[in-house]
Formats: structure tokens, sequence, C-alpha cells
């Protein structure tokens, strides 16, 4: 690279060679810099001219270098030796140094030692914008000489952001280490180019607002302080347009065979969709609709989902209409089936006596409803003992349109018996036939001899399988053959035994097993369980094990201030919920403007938005006088399960909420309590105007309570430290009451806190 001084540099690079003790031009910043080693080649021009020119004439070691007015001349060359570096050597015309003004043309040599001057100086930067050279002199700022940027954490637009073209608002968060009475400095690239934005930090927060037109974006944060530069990563936004429909949503389900109609539908989320209808169809008539909004928590959870329960059985069609303002956009179309109850098959053959058999025939009503496999059952009439338990596909049947038989090697001792089957298709299962008695008169038959049976041996478990939104769980598994009795064990992660309980055999039917203990785990997290089933005695005969995992959803908030409707100051304006502790990790927060536009789309953890186990409270820096905002809230628990979203209705304007401090939400106090809130400008003072409040309480009966108006320095009111503080003279009446306080002269009004009366 070649860098061109012309004479109005000529001071600068006689003040670098008097004064630099490092003929060094370093790199800095985001600024092109050039470190000038002591090996320079010059150019001659091609003719002569009076300005002075100069050429590398041989190889000579460097001299010291003199103060230029007074220098003598070049002394002769010493001998050639072994590592020759080039000296800088004028030719004829000579003219003296001190009032020569020449051109240089410099260029680096690479891999060369520099030169090194013994008298201290700053370092000189030179940095090229434009195509245009400038210098540097780097210097502190003050006070900054202990504090270093530590980091930079961008809040939104986050990865994946899209919203309507407007107002975007851009925020990241800082950390310093250090003490300091300087900011960071920032820069920003949208889509790798450098931005010129205004923005404004406060207590390590930072934001800035531009308009933006539809489009795909990047932005990325650059920041340096106490000579640390650092910088995020490129994050991806899209700006929709207002003019474009929702994209077609994308289907998941239900499609294929489905055994009940009770069913969830769920597809993919719309781009710029702002709410959603299914609409379904039943093949022999009859449709329905089901609208859900786009904000709902489903859908921010990244898969749209509504349930119902289908009035019939049969073949059914649906498809998803997304809406927003400009239009709607249709999905294609999904099919599915909810199969009837198979039919009850009728028992015929065995029935009777039978006389020393050595086969039995079964026969059977054919139910043709999808069956592709039948079991049959067959049971002692004394005693109940299974003596046989089979499965067979429905190829080892004959079948026709009526009657389906199979003929089985069972040889039975004498004794009365009643078997049943019962079919199953791919997504339902038919109920028992009606029990059929037959008898055995066997002549030859050893006494006691029992026949080979079929029977589950391993008590299979169910339900809880995988993950689960309980911490009071029901286990089910399905029944030992015969087992009178079963042992049901539960473990935390770690192996330690939760619980540890006998189980009835009254709790099963012939396939499955159901007990519910009513014991509530610790919570979310991983578990296993074990069932063992066998005699009453406590002989084993099998047991199984299965892990679960419990992931509770969020606890649900509510909004404290302002009240749904209120009103919060523009300037420290700020709003709180409730908190629902621990067991939330995080809060999805979004919020829109008046028109409806999305101002903020993020999440924040819960140690990060001020949660003090009571009331949670999102701070702006900034936001707008403006009217009809809305924000939507949606706690997130450790495992991302969302809880119930709470939306409330806002205004920003120059006045606030009176903030009323004590009696708080939930609490129990005396018949006559304390009231304590926050004193409005004007409040203690002798002006004409005086501020004046009124505390109203209203019982759940509807009774309504007024103290007022109150005077702070009268009326029993103390005023103190911007608070103001009142007792009742009368006593309350015990019950639930709902109170707020009131300035009739400002309009303004608190919200309600409920508390308890005793």
């Amino acid at each position: 690279m070649k860098i061109k001084f012309r004479s109005g540099l000529f001071l600068l690079i006689i003040l670098m060679f008097l004064f630099a003790d490092i003929g060094i031009i370093s790199k800095a910043s985001d600024n092109l810099t050039i470190k000038i080693p002591n090996q320079l080649f010059l150019v001659k021009t091609a003719t002569p001219t009076p300005t002075p020119k100069f050429k590398v004439v041989e190889m000579l070691p460097i001299q010291p270098i003199m103060p230029i007015a007074t220098a003598p001349p070049p002394p002769p060359p010493p001998p050639t030796e072994p590592a020759p570096v080039w000296q800088v050597m004028p030719f004829e015309p000579f003219f003296p140094i001190a009032t020569a003004v020449p051109t240089w043309d410099i260029g680096l040599i690479e891999d060369l030692p520099f030169f090194e001057i013994a008298t201290p100086i700053p370092d000189w930067e030179i940095g090229v914008m434009e195509d245009l050279p400038f210098f540097e002199i780097a210097t502190l700022p003050p006070g900054g000489e202990d504090a270093v940027l530590e980091s930079i954490t961008p809040i939104t637009p986050n990865a994946g952001f899209s919203s309507s073209p407007g107002m975007i608002n851009f925020a990241w968060e800082y950390e310093v280490s250090g003490s300091t009475d300087e900011e960071p400095h920032f820069g920003f690239k949208e889509n790798g180019f450098w931005l010129m934005q205004l923005y404004s930090c406060s207590e390590g927060l930072c934001q800035y607002q531009k308009t933006l037109p539809p489009g795909n974006y990047t932005w990325q944060i650059f920041g340096d302080l106490g000579g640390v530069d650092l910088n995020t990563d490129p994050i991806p936004f899209t700006i929709l347009s207002l003019d474009t429909a929702p994209s077609a949503p994308i289907l998941e389900s239900p499609s294929g065979e489905h055994p009940t109609r009770s069913l969830s539908f769920t597809w993919l989320p719309s781009s710029n969709a702002e709410s959603y209808k299914v609409v379904w169809t039943l093949e022999g008539g009859g449709s329905g609709e089901l609208n859900l909004s786009a904000s709902d928590a489903s859908c921010l959870g990244g898969h749209c989902t509504i349930a119902t329960t289908l009035p019939s059985e049969g073949k059914y069609s649906w498809y998803v209409v997304a809406t927003n303002t400009i239009g709607s956009t249709n999905s294609s179309p999904m099919e599915f089936q909810v199969n009837p109850n198979i039919n009850t098959p009728e028992g015929y053959l065995p029935s009777g006596q039978l006389d020393d058999p050595e086969q039995i025939r079964f026969e059977f009503s054919n139910v043709e409803d999808y069956v592709y496999e039948y079991r049959i059952r067959v049971n002692n009439s004394s005693t109940g003992e299974v003596m046989m338990d089979r499965s067979w596909n429905v190829e080892g049947f004959t079948c026709d349109v009526e009657r389906c038989a199979i003929v089985v090697d069972l040889k039975l001792p004498t004794g009365n018996y009643y078997w049943s089957v019962r079919g199953y298709s791919e997504t339902s299962v038919s109920h028992w036939s009606n029990p059929l008695q037959f008898s055995i008169i066997c002549s030859t038959c050893a006494s006691g001899w029992q026949p080979e049976t079929y029977a589950n041996t391993y008590p299979t478990p169910t339900y809880p399988v995988g993950a689960i939104q309980t911490d009071i769980p029901t286990f089910i598994w399905r029944a030992i053959t015969g087992a009178g009795a079963y042992w049901l064990t539960a473990y935390d992660a770690t192996g330690i035994v939760l619980l540890d309980v006998p189980v009835d055999k009254a709790n099963c039917n012939y396939d499955y097993c159901y007990f519910a203990p009513g014991f509530k785990f610790p919570g979310s997290g991983l578990y296993s369980w074990k069932i063992s089933g066998g005699t009453p005695a406590g002989v084993l005969w099998g047991s199984a094990s299965a892990n679960f995992s419990i992931v509770m959803p969020a606890e649900a908030i509510r909004f404290i201030a302002p009240e749904n409707g209120g009103t919060i100051p523009k300037t420290a304006p700020e709003i709180q919920w409730t908190d629902p502790g621990t067991a939330v990790l995080s809060f999805k927060i979004k919020l829109w403007g008046s028109q409806q536009e999305v101002l903020l789309d993020t999440s924040k953890p819960r140690d990060a938005s001020w949660c003090d186990g009571t009331a949670c409270t999102l701070r702006f820096t900034v936001i707008p006088e403006a009217l009809n905002y809305q924000i939507e809230v949606t706690p997130l628990s450790g495992q991302g399960m969302p809880g119930q979203s709470a939306r409330l209705v806002f205004s920003v304007g120059e006045s606030a909420q009176v903030l009323t401090l004590s009696p708080a939400e939930g609490e129990t106090v005396p018949t006559r309590p304390l009231f304590r809130w926050k004193v409005v400008d004007g409040g203690g003072t002798t002006a004409v105007n005086l501020v004046y409040y009124k505390i109203r309480l209203i019982r759940s009966d509807g009774q309504e309570v007024v103290f007022g108006p109150l005077i702070c320095g009268e009326s029993g009111v103390n005023c103190t430290g911007g608070e103001a503080y009142y007792i009742p003279t009368e006593a309350l009446t015990p019950g639930v009451y709902s109170w707020k306080l009131e300035i009739p002269q400002q309009q303004m009004m608190s919200a309600p806190v409920s508390i308890v009366v005793q």
C-alpha cells in the first residue's frame, strides 16, 4: 500500500523525525494506519525540477538522525556487512534540506527491523477515511483510566424478530467494570454498513429508534471503553410489508385415523398473521369453526394449537385461515378419520357340555370394522382363574360374512368354564363379548392337570411416561394375568425413593390397573417408577420400570399497576405485575402501539425484571406519550412451558397514577388500618389550590366506605418525606375490601388494591 505525502505534510514529517521515539505508524480502531520502518526507498522523477528528488543509490548502514538544520554531510560508506539495510541518499542537484520541500513516495518493506529514535513521544496514528489522509494522537478520556467495557447484550430486535413497518426500538444492555464518569462509545452496522444514529444510555441500558421499510435486516453493535473493543454478532430480523396478507399456514395434525372425537388442531404460525380460523367439514354433513389469536401462547411457542370435541365419528376435512388487516390466506386442506368404536362380537361356540374334547372350536360373529386381530380368553367358572388368553391375526381365522372360527388345541380338565372374545383395529378396541358358559367332562384327564396358558406376565407401564404436566399423576399399567397384588415405587433423579406403596388388585380390570396415590411430586424434574406384580403373599411374578419428567406450566400472572385502561407517566414510566416466584425463569413480553404496531417483542429473564417475590417491574427508558398501548406478558417455566398470558391496555401521559404504598395487595389489616401513599406535587403546602385526597373502599358485598377530604397537616393526615399517613377514626367492618386513593382536583386515581380486614 502507498500513501503520498505532499508539501502540506512536510512539517509533520520533520516533527516525526525530531521527536518520535518509535518511527511506527500503528493501526487503531477502525482507521487504517501504517507502520513506517526506517527503510524507505525513493523514486526519482523523470525530469529534474527545482524541487529536490531522492533515490536509493547504494546499500549503506543506517546512521543516527541529527537535527535536520545542522546535519553534516553523509560519511563515507563503511565496508559491506553481511546483513545490509537500505539508506536514503540524495542525488544531484542538491539543495539544503532545511529549505527543501520534497515530494515523498513512501513504500513499505515487510519483515525488516524498525529504526527507533531515543527521544520518546506519543505514538502517531495515520488513518484513511474516504481516501483522505488524516492523523490522530491517542489520548485517554478523563476519569476512564480504570474502567473497561465488559459486555454488550442485545435485547431487541432479537434474532427472528418480525414487525410491521414503522418505528423500531433498538435496545441493548452493557456492563462496565471499574469507576468512570465516561459512558462507552457505541457504533452500529445495519446490513453490514455503518449507521450514523443517535442513541441514549442510562444505568446500563441503551436504545435508539429508527423507522424501517419492509425488508430483511441485520444489526450489529460495536462498543469501546478503556481500550477494550467489543462487538456482537449480526442479528437478523424482518420488517414485513403492511400491504401483504399473511403467509399460508402449514397444517400439522390431525391427519390419518383417530379413535376419539376429542382432538387438537395444530399448525405452524404464519408470518404477519393477526388471527386464525380453523374450518372443519364432516363428509356426511356438518361443519364448524374455531378461532385463535395469533398472540396465543401456543403460537408464540412455535405451534398454534386449539382443541375441540367433534360431534360424531366419520371422515373430516379441515383447513386454517390466517387473517390480518390486509387480507386472508388459506392453508391447504388436510383430512382425517374418526373411527367409531368397533362393534362388540357375539360368541356362539363352545357352549354347553363338551365330552372329552382334544380341541375346542371357537365361533363368534364377524364385526368387519377394520379388525386386524381377535383375542379369546377362557376362565374357570369356579375360581375365575384364567385358563387361556391368546390373540390371533384375522388371517388365523376362517371368516365369512357373518362368522369367524378357529380351532384351538386346549385340553381342559373336567370343570365349568366361560369364554369371551374382543376385536382390535389400528385405532380402537371392542368391548368383550358377553361370556358364554361351557363345561368339560374329561374321563381320561389326570387329576389336577393344567393346560398351558397364555397370559400377560409383565405389568407394562403406560402412564406416566415421557413429559407430563401434573405433579400429582395417576399411574396406569397393563395388568399381569392372575396377579393378586402390586407394589408401586417412585424415585427422583438421584434414585431416592419418594413413594413406595402396595396396590390392591381391586384397582385393576383384566387389561389395566389404575392407581391414584394422591402423592404430590416435588415439582418439575426427572423421575422414574417401577411396578411389580405377584401374589398377595409377596411372591413376585414380574416387574417393569419407566421414566418420566414433570414439566409444570408457569404460574399465571396479573397486572398490578396501572389498572387496565390506566395511565403511566412519560417520565420514569413502569408497569408492574405479580411475581410468580422462582418456578418462572423468564417472561415473554410483547408491546403494541395505539395503531396495533408491534413495538417490542422479546424475552426478559425473571432475575432481570426487578422481581422481589411480590411484584415484577418493567421500566421504560423512553416511551412516547400516546393512548391505548397494549402489553402482553407470558411467564415461562424453567422448561420453557408457558403459563397463562396477561394483557393490559394503558396510556402514557403527563400525570401518573397515584402510588399507594400500604396496605398492600392481599394484606390482612386491623379494623383501623394505616393507609400510606406517595404525596403528589403541591401536597402539604399552603397554596390556594391545596391538594386533598379521598380513600374509597368497596367491600365484597358492595358496601362502600369513603374517608375524606384528607389534607396534609389536617384531618388526621401526616405528610413527611414525600409520603402521607392516615389512620381512620372509625373502624371498618371485617371483610374483604378493595381500596383506592383519589385526587379529585387532578382527576387522578390509584389502581384498586384488595385487602382483608379482621
